[in-house]
């Protein structure tokens, strides 16, 4: 806000009174810049609501040539010092279109024009910046979500690791039991014959 106070300041101090007659009379013309100078002697204490209230006053009476229209810019740059920390130039744009449209001729107007362009660049600007701020956002939400899903991934691949190792043990002791089986048959076969030829060995006693 001291930033634009200063250049308010700088261009108080180059600006003057225009025209020297009005349709809305002396006393209305004397009366309106009367608040014009206690408006400037308001912002040059650093009262700036107060200062505001006196050119939007101003603003918004008949128009008086050299003062409405140096209103309006004061006006406008007052905005700008509010809307900037806001993050938004709608009002000081608003106040500069009316000052081009309603004052094309004052001196103010190659001013507004100039600065509704390098706002105009400025809310560019900044659109193109909350753009890329919200795709980074985006790209860092989606690098979270991959990595829990790499995680995700990593920790099913153990699993599956650990079932398959459960696997190969099983399948091993499958196998050794299957070793052990066979050789137990091949025992029970062994047996089996030798009681066989126990019984025929003891059959032929018998008949003897």
């Amino acid at each position: 806000m001291k930033t634009y106070l200063l250049i308010i300041m700088l261009v108080l101090g180059t600006s003057g009174c225009a025209g020297m007659t009005s349709p809305a009379g002396f006393m209305y013309r004397s009366s309106q810049e009367r608040k014009l100078s206690e408006a400037v002697s308001l912002l040059k204490q650093g009262k700036t609501v107060a200062a505001v209230a006196a050119l939007d006053s101003i603003c918004a009476g008949p128009s008086v040539a050299g003062v409405s229209d140096e209103a309006l810019f004061l006006l406008s740059l007052l905005h700008l010092g509010s809307d900037n920390e806001a993050g938004d130039n709608a009002e000081t744009l608003r106040d500069l279109e009316r000052l081009k449209k309603e004052y094309p001729f004052n001196p103010w107007a190659p001013m507004a024009s100039s600065l509704s362009k390098s706002l105009a660049k400025i809310d560019e600007t900044l659109e193109q910046q909350d753009k890329f701020i919200e795709r980074e956002n985006f790209l860092i939400l989606e690098k979270r979500e991959l990595k829990r899903s790499s995680h995700s991934l990593a920790q099913k691949i153990k699993e599956l690791k650990e079932s398959n190792l459960s696997l190969a043990e099983d399948r091993k002791k499958l196998k050794e039991l299957n070793l052990s089986l066979t050789k137990e048959n091949a025992e029970l076969r062994e047996g089996m014959k030798r009681l066989k030829n126990l019984d025929l060995e003891l059959e032929g006693r018998i008949k003897h």
